[in-house]
């Protein structure tokens, strides 16, 4: 795991964060101990708690949902119903992503992921990261295999080339 200076705190927090704002509603107390186990041996020492993700203050740019509800992992599809349960199914946050456009950018970004044998999570960490201001990123989780995954995101360094070639998908300006 890498770590980075979080602002002039003098704290080193690592590069990825636990989320835990679904610990004791969707996650029982036994995978709670679980991913927390799993937290320290990946090397994760910063777990956020707060009721209220996400402080943009001078200590340094810490974003949270990374993963946009779910909406980058591939778990909506275009003209369908979100799964039950899900926050596309509940929340207006996700529910104004899912449009023509986004699901356009989220598969040309999900195909430039997996030609480099990355997932499109692992893609989002990876782009939070690059981003010279942010110190960690705050990613939630309901299950040990979502910690695992975000940690291993914290391995995918991005090029300036390869930086290049996502802000031209995102801006639209890669078209045939």
């Amino acid at each position: 795991m890498n770590y980075r200076q979080l602002g002039n705190a003098g704290v080193r927090v690592s590069v990825i964060g636990m989320g835990t704002n679904q610990f004791g509603r969707k996650v029982e107390q036994a995978e709670v101990n679980n991913v927390i186990d799993a937290a320290q041996d990946c090397g994760i020492n910063f777990i956020d708690t707060a009721d209220v993700y996400g402080e943009g203050k001078k200590i340094g740019f810490i974003p949270y949902f990374p993963l946009a509800g779910g909406f980058l992992t591939g778990k909506y599809k275009r003209g369908q119903e979100a799964p039950a349960g899900s926050r596309g199914e509940s929340s207006v946050y996700v529910q104004r992503l899912m449009t023509d456009d986004n699901y356009d950018k989220v598969e040309k970004l999900t195909a430039w992921a997996e030609e480099r044998d990355h997932t499109m999570a692992e893609l989002a960490h990876a782009w939070l990261l690059a981003q010279p201001q942010v110190c960690s990123v705050i990613s939630g989780l309901t299950r040990l295999e979502h910690l695992q995954a975000n940690a291993k995101a914290a391995g995918w360094v991005l090029t300036a080339v390869e930086l290049n070639e996502i802000n031209q998908i995102l801006d639209g300006t890669n078209q045939p």
